[in-house]
């Protein structure tokens, strides 16, 4: 069986949830009533707000999951550049000091040695 990189990022993604949901992410979640459009799963980071991570063939634009047309709203959350290939967004190269999020389309502050972000 292979699994497809839309499966690995959705384990990857759903780990998250589940270590958020352990660690006892309560009442203030901000992906309560966040659907990510049906085609997605919203994960948040410490700090952050609700974030969607989008199937394949849908990109991130805001709290909505819609289909891949190219780079149009894809924010990369305003620290990098969305990269587009044959006319799809492909992912986001983020800029110096922050790493992509496991779907590609969002950028977070590198760890530093001491664990938090920038």
């Amino acid at each position: 069986m292979t699994c497809g990189v839309d499966t690995v990022r959705l384990v990857a993604l759903a780990t998250l949830v589940v270590s958020c949901v352990a660690a006892g992410c309560g009442r203030n979640d901000p992906c309560t009533g966040v659907s990510c459009s049906d085609h997605g799963i919203c994960f948040s980071t410490e700090g952050s707000d609700a974030l969607c991570a989008c199937l394949d063939g849908y990109v991130p634009v805001g709290r909505d999951c819609v289909a891949n047309e190219g780079c149009a709203g894809v924010t990369c959350d305003g620290h990098g550049e969305c990269l587009e290939q044959g006319g799809l967004a492909e992912s986001c190269d983020c800029d110096e000091g922050h790493v992509p999020s496991p779907d590609g389309f969002h950028c977070f502050p590198e760890p530093t040695p001491d664990g938090g972000g920038e």
